[in-house]
C-alpha cells in the first residue's frame, strides 16, 4: 500500500504539473494572440474606411465579417501547439486577410486610375491607337453635369485635326453650343493657352462630344456628355 500510495502521489504530482504547464501555455498563447488580434483589428479600423469607400448599407456586414474573421483567427491560434514566429504570422495573416485583400485591391485600383485609366478612356472615346504626339494626358474635373468624361492633353496639330475629322466635329461659336448653360461658353472654364476654338458633334450613341482647343491645335480638352441609357429589365 505504501508503494502504491507513493506512485499515486507521483502520478498526481506529474498530472498537476502538466495541467499547470498547459494552463500557463494556454494563457500565454491567449495573451500573445490577443495582442496580435488587437493589432490587426486596430490596423483594420484605419485601413477599411480607405480601402472600402462608401460601402453604404454593406458597412454592418463588413464589420461583422471582419470581427468574425478575427475571432476565428484567435481560436486557430489557441489550437496551435506552440507559440513561435511562424504561428504569430499565421494568426496575423488570417485575421488581417480581408483587410489586406481590400487594401491590395484599392492600391491596384489607385495605380490603374493614376497610370492607365486615362489612356484607356482616351482610346475608347477619342482615338485608338493613341497618337504618338499626345502628352500630358489627364482627367479634368467638371462641375457642369455629373458623370461626364473630360480629358486634357497636348498633341500635334495634324493629329488633332485628324481626330476632329474622325469624330465628325463641327466648329461652333460659344453661343451655338447645344446646351445654353454649357460652361464651355465661359473662356475661363478649363482654360487653354491663348484664344480657343470649340468643336461639337454627336456620336452613334447620341452622346454629345465637345472639344476645346487652342488656335494652334496643339492643346485640347475633350468632353463626352453621356446620354441617359434605358435598359430593358
Amino acid at each position: 500500500m505504501g508503494m502504491s500510495e507513493q506512485m499515486h502521489r507521483i502520478l498526481e504530482s506529474k498530472w498537476h504539473e502538466c495541467v499547470r504547464l498547459w494552463t500557463i501555455n494556454l494563457l500565454t498563447k491567449m495573451c500573445v494572440y490577443a495582442a496580435i488580434i488587437g493589432l490587426s483589428l486596430l490596423t483594420s479600423c484605419f485601413l477599411l474606411p480607405w480601402s472600402v469607400p462608401n460601402p453604404g448599407e454593406a458597412t454592418d456586414a463588413i464589420i461583422r465579417v471582419v470581427l468574425f474573421i478575427h475571432c476565428v483567427a484567435f481560436v486557430v491560434g489557441v489550437f496551435i501547439p506552440r507559440i513561435s514566429a511562424a504561428s504569430c504570422v499565421i494568426v496575423f495573416a488570417f485575421a488581417f486577410s480581408l483587410t489586406g485583400v481590400s487594401a491590395i485591391n484599392k492600391v491596384r485600383l489607385e495605380r490603374y486610375i493614376r497610370y492607365s485609366a486615362v489612356y484607356d478612356r482616351f482610346r475608347e472615346n477619342v482615338a485608338c491607337p493613341i497618337p504618338e504626339s499626345v502628352s500630358n494626358l489627364s482627367f479634368q474635373m467638371h462641375v457642369d453635369v455629373p458623370g461626364n468624361l473630360s480629358l486634357k492633353f497636348d498633341i500635334a496639330k495634324s493629329d488633332l485635326d485628324a481626330i476632329i475629322r474622325n469624330l465628325k466635329l463641327r466648329l461652333l461659336a460659344p453661343d451655338d453650343l447645344s446646351n445654353r448653360d454649357d460652361l464651355f461658353r465661359n473662356s475661363s472654364y478649363l482654360p487653354l493657352e491663348g484664344q480657343y476654338e470649340l468643336f461639337q458633334g454627336i456620336d452613334e450613341h447620341e452622346d454629345i462630344l465637345t472639344l476645346k482647343s487652342n488656335e494652334q491645335h496643339t492643346q485640347a480638352v475633350f468632353r463626352r456628355e453621356f446620354k441617359p441609357r434605358c435598359y430593358n429589365k
